[in-house]
């Protein structure tokens, strides 16, 4: 609705594709007495992620300008993104891999010099945390006098419900975690790899105090970099509820070290089966609470605690990603070509206010500032 933009709809069952184009089509003109989504503005394609003819092809026909890679097909990434650089377009991937992380830098050099543009890292995490650590720094910054941010922490919280269906997202998520890092940034400097820290953290209302894990996010390695004032950085994950913590969590691990490729389907429905027992409430949310301190004085600092959550995970990736386009799409304000991640991309103030234009809660707890 909020841009010109015409949308293709691939993926290898075209019986799939149409059934989600009519779907946008049927919620715009229920929504809309003068439907602005019209079918002219979606297509659908049949393509397949792991034949890189029927990527380029795909891209090469339906004259894309951009392909963004929205399925859980990580291990063909380097495909799509030799098609993209083929076919001279942009590129944008929502998917948690530090494999295909690998793969993108090595085509970082190429990616400059064909002039064009790929985003990865985009949705609520990764995507949001980094977002939300630049957002409150320029908040906290802009509103104290001569106060630099010095620690950040970052949680998420997820709980879909018993009625969500299983993808194949969740196998990715395993091997993810069958490469398990839990460092944080602790005293200016990056913990140990192989470390890793629990603390609570208040959700607000809703959610309450939660013990979470740490995990570390590759979107937070630049922080400090940029925020030489950085003194504690951590993203940390909500558990689910005790019996998936205590009990099969260790199961899955141990499974996933015995058996790194096939244990991650069982794993992964193992997973999956008991985060879907957890009690309400049935809402996701990131959370980033962040102090400035005066330089040499630590007794000086304000806070700000920035959440945002939804009743639906898939939604509140989606939206991140939609808010993300739009500045995409919008000539001159977006940065210069090359590989960006999600949070680093987006403009972070002009990001929460179109989330929550999109529907997601954006809750604001400041101390202290105007």
């Amino acid at each position: 609705k909020a841009t010109d933009a015409s949308v293709i709809i691939a993926g290898r069952h075209l019986d799939r594709a149409d059934e989600l184009a009519r779907k946008l089509v049927q919620s715009e003109e229920s929504s809309s007495s003068t439907s602005e989504l019209t079918s002219s503005r979606i297509s659908t394609a049949l393509v397949d992620a792991a034949d890189s003819s029927s990527v380029l092809n795909g891209i090469q026909d339906n004259k894309a300008d951009l392909l963004l890679v929205a399925s859980p097909t990580t291990r063909y990434a380097e495909i799509a993104i030799r098609a993209c650089l083929q076919a001279k377009v942009d590129y944008l991937d929502v998917q948690l891999s530090q494999t295909k992380l690998e793969v993108l830098r090595r085509y970082e050099h190429d990616i400059e010099k064909a002039g064009l543009t790929f985003i990865t890292e985009a949705g609520y995490h990764p995507g949001l945390p980094a977002a939300l650590v630049r957002y409150a720094a320029t908040k906290l910054e802009a509103a104290t006098d001569g106060m630099q941010i010095a620690k950040a922490t970052v949680g998420g919280y997820l709980n879909m419900g018993p009625d969500l269906p299983y993808a194949e997202s969740v196998d990715e998520l395993m091997v993810e975690m069958s490469h398990y890092r839990g460092q944080v940034y602790s005293q200016a400097k990056w913990t140990q790899p192989s470390s890793w820290s629990v603390r609570n953290i208040d959700f607000g209302v809703m959610i309450g105090q939660r013990s979470c894990s740490s995990w570390f996010l590759e979107e937070l390695n630049p922080l400090p970099a940029m925020y030489p004032s950085m003194q504690e950085l951590g993203f940390y994950m909500a558990g689910s509820n005790w019996f998936t913590d205590f009990v099969l969590s260790p199961i899955i691990f141990l499974l996933l070290q015995l058996a790194p490729s096939r244990g991650v389907k069982p794993a992964g429905k193992l997973m999956f089966w008991g985060m879907r027992l957890s009690p309400p409430p049935h809402v996701c949310a990131v959370q980033c609470e962040a102090t400035a301190r005066r330089i040499k004085d630590v007794d000086d600092e304000m806070c700000l605690r920035l959440r945002v959550e939804h009743n639906d995970g898939y939604e509140l990736t989606a939206i991140p990603v939609v808010a993300c386009l739009m500045q995409y799409l919008e000539a001159g304000t977006r940065p210069g070509p090359g590989l960006h991640m999600m949070g680093y991309y987006v403009d972070p103030i002009r990001l929460m206010d179109d989330m929550e234009a999109m529907g997601v809660r954006v809750i604001r707890e400041e101390d202290g500032l105007k």
